[in-house]
C-alpha cells in the first residue's frame, strides 16, 4: 500500500485528500465509492428544484463532505 494525495473538484470546490490504496486507480475508486447518492429525479420534475435547492443551500453539506473525506480540521 501507498499513500496518494488526492486533489478533486467537487460542485466547484477544491479538495484534498490523502488515501491508502495499492495504486493510482484503486486510489480514485476509492474517492468514487465515498460519494453517496441520496436521490437522482429528472431536472423536468417540478419536486426535483426544491429537493436540490434544500441539499444545496444546506450548510452541513460542505461540512459533511470535508468529514467524509477526513479533511475537517478537529
Amino acid at each position: 500500500m501507498k499513500d496518494f494525495e488526492i486533489s478533486f473538484e467537487l460542485f466547484g470546490k477544491k479538495m484534498r485528500t490523502t488515501i491508502s490504496a495499492t495504486n493510482e486507480s484503486n486510489a480514485k475508486k476509492i474517492i468514487l465509492d465515498k460519494i453517496i447518492f441520496h436521490k437522482i429525479v429528472v431536472k423536468n420534475d417540478n419536486n426535483s428544484d426544491d429537493y436540490l435547492n434544500d441539499f444545496m443551500g444546506n450548510d452541513e453539506t460542505f461540512k459533511n463532505l470535508m468529514d467524509i473525506f477526513g479533511m475537517n480540521k478537529k
